[in-house]
């Protein structure tokens, strides 16, 4: 364990001072003999200026010692200083932990364990790219993180930019994505719904891949405690991140996520700022999107207006929309088409 640990922070001119008193000189003697003022070498004594190369070389003739002695002094005080430093800087961070559970972010592999508090703030700090925690509470800089969000609290807040970063660093290190290609993501929308065949551990991979192809990176992440964003989409660079909240919803509501999201890349509307209007319109757009390019709301009340539900006809429908009927027979729940009672048998 060194000073360090205790917070003390020794200079070199305590060790200067020791040396003048083992040689028995005075610190005026001391001056002269080091071609220095009295001034000067009572700030050199008492650690107010710093050990120069050059003087180094001369406490070699004064004092004795290797030159290499001296310079090691210096550069262990300054990073001593510098980590005092830094740990009175990181101490200004750490309200942070009123409003997350560092626990959960390391069990969800969002940061890396720490064996202390200080630990955990420069994780956070690198997690997040920025120099103090202390910047979240500035508006605009929660904006720079997700600009069209409004939050209820702090911990909100919080646990959605958490989670979205996690979706774009993942996105920074997957070398197979982009460029965007709008249109070779309108092209595979049938081939994504298709998907919803597959066995349910098979689809996120599957949609993951037909999504890498056209510019678009897929994060599937467990939701953490506070958030409340289930889906959110954004642009990096030449390519877009769509992240999606793992929170065992069903199938369909996974896919009203994913075609929610994919929405706001076709329409390029990624950039819009959340202002009253222009975000009701928006909401309008998205809803007309997912309805039209996922599960037809209309055309399933058109279809089944005499309240008739076949498993032929639920074939049907689902082979025309590219879907796994069970996604339809979800949808017919949802819009009370259907009991909860024939839900389940037709679900078997």
């Amino acid at each position: 364990m060194s000073w360090e640990d205790f917070g003390i922070v020794i200079a070199p001119g305590e060790t200067i001072k020791e040396q003048i008193a083992i040689y028995g000189l005075t610190q005026k003697e001391f001056a002269r003999r080091m071609q220095m003022s009295e001034k000067q070498a009572s700030r050199l004594v008492n650690g107010e200026i710093e050990l120069t190369n050059e003087i180094a070389r001369k406490l070699t003739f004064v004092l004795g010692m290797h030159l290499e002695f001296w310079l090691g002094l210096e550069r262990d005080y300054r990073i001593a200083l510098m980590k005092q430093t830094e740990n009175d800087e990181l101490k200004k961070d750490f309200f942070i932990f009123d409003y997350l559970d560092y626990q959960e972010l390391v069990r969800t592999r969002y940061v890396e364990k720490a064996c202390d508090d200080f630990e955990k703030i420069k994780n956070l700090r690198s997690f997040l790219s920025i120099t103090s925690l202390e910047l979240l509470k500035d508006l605009k800089v929660k904006k720079s993180y997700l600009s069209e969000v409004s939050f209820a609290d702090d911990k909100e807040f919080l646990a959605n930019i958490l989670w979205m970063q996690k979706a774009q660093k993942d996105s920074m290190i997957n070398e197979y994505v982009g460029p965007l290609s709008i249109s070779r993501l309108i092209k595979n929308f049938s081939n994504l719904k298709e998907c919803s065949k597959l066995p349910l551990d098979k689809v996120v991979e599957k949609i993951s891949s037909i999504l890498l192809n056209c510019g678009v990176y897929l994060a599937y992440l467990p939701k953490l405690k506070n958030s409340t964003l289930d889906s959110y989409c954004l642009r990096h660079i030449d390519y877009a991140v769509v992240a999606i909240a793992d929170d065992k919803s069903d199938l369909l509501t996974f896919f009203e996520r994913l075609f929610k999201e994919l929405s706001f890349i076709v329409m390029n509307k990624l950039s819009i700022k959340n202002k009253d209007h222009e975000y009701r319109q928006r909401q309008t757009e998205i809803e007309s999107f997912v309805d039209e390019n996922l599960l037809s709301t209309g055309k399933l009340y058109q279809e089944f207006a005499n309240n008739i539900v076949t498993d032929d006809k639920i074939k049907e429908i689902a082979t025309n929309s590219f879907v796994d009927p069970s996604l339809v027979v979800t949808k017919l729940a949802k819009l009370n088409i259907i009991s909860n009672r024939a839900f389940k048998e037709l679900k078997k």
